[in-house]
């Protein structure tokens, strides 16, 4: 079973489409898109919009980004303590794809997200590679632990993983699965 191919540009791709909070600084008619109705923009009111749309308004100067409650280095480091001490479960996550978003809304408008602390995207992105690092640790620990159970082997559950977790076991863990099984029969 070949699931094709997939990369992380495919799940950064998917991720675009996460609604995040925008600012804009020009009026603007209700956008009539394929993917839905946005708008219409006023001035300085929050609206919600596909990342993507965030990205292409910011890059025209025609909005800033409003930073989701998570992505404050603060509340980053909680999650990065809390998942480091339970060391029985994955956390659960703010958003499937939060890895993404957060790169992508620092990557484009990081003066939006962080202000003026112009330590505060350092700190962010570290807690961003710190918490990343810790749930890889658990997911390669638990990953080879699959092979100690005797028990049968054909599902495997694994839960609040986030979208780019899920593509970098993807691979690895369907080809183990699948000969898993075949050694079973």
């Amino acid at each position: 079973m070949d699931p094709g191919p997939w990369t992380a540009a495919n799940v950064q791709y998917f991720a675009e489409d996460e609604p995040v909070t925008i600012l804009p600084r020009v009026s603007m008619p209700t956008l009539h898109l394929v993917s839905g109705d946005y708008g219409p923009l006023i001035p300085a009111v929050p609206a919600s919009v596909p990342l993507w749309l965030a990205v292409v308004l910011k890059q025209r100067q025609k909005c800033s980004f409003r930073a989701p409650e998570w992505l404050r280095s603060a509340k980053l480091a909680e999650l990065v303590e809390a998942e480091r001490n339970d060391t029985s479960q994955f956390l659960e996550l703010p958003a499937f794809h939060y890895h993404e978003i957060a790169l992508m809304l620092l990557e484009h408008g990081a003066d939006d997200i962080v202000g003026t602390d112009e330590h505060e995207e350092s700190l962010i992105r570290t807690h961003l590679e710190d918490l990343w690092a810790t749930r890889q640790g658990k997911l390669r620990s638990g990953l080879i632990s699959i092979p100690k159970n005797d028990q049968d082997v054909s599902t495997l559950v694994l839960k609040n993983l986030c979208a780019m977790e899920l593509n970098v076991i993807r691979d690895v863990t369907l080809k183990t699965l699948g000969q898993v099984k075949s050694l079973r029969k």
